[in-house]
């Protein structure tokens, strides 16, 4: 069985710890990364959903979520971004970096876990 592909790019490594925390025991596969360098110079085996913190330090999360979709190959890819700026900044951060979802910090854990069920998509599997 192929597990679901979650990448979480936070430059908060106690965020990251704890959303793999919450994730992993949803049967998802969680990828932690502090900046999305990685994510960039992939060719293949991209995730089936980014959790994207919007203040990174460097580029922000909206800059990277633009570029995600512009790109042919990662651009269906569901990208939610989180942040702790207030709640209308993010969602219209999230709105002009064409996100699929947004969620503020501190998030609320079912919360969390029902908005990454609605946007992950689903891996294709050989065949189908």
């Amino acid at each position: 069985m192929i597990k679901p592909k979650i990448l979480i790019i936070d430059d908060d490594h106690s965020i990251l710890e704890v959303l793999r925390f919450i994730l992993e025991p949803e049967g998802y596969d969680v990828e932690t990364t502090p900046d999305a360098k990685r994510l960039f110079a992939r060719k293949d085996h991209f995730p089936n959903l980014i959790l994207l913190d919007l203040s990174l330090l460097g580029e922000s999360g909206g800059n990277i979520c633009r570029k995600l979709k512009q790109n042919p190959k990662t651009k269906k890819i569901p990208v939610v971004l989180l942040s702790a700026h207030s709640p209308e900044h993010l969602k219209e951060e999230a709105r002009s970096a064409k996100a699929d979802a947004f969620l503020p910090k501190p998030f609320d854990i079912e919360i969390l876990k029902a908005v990454v069920k609605k946007y992950y998509q689903p891996p294709v599997l050989p065949g189908s």
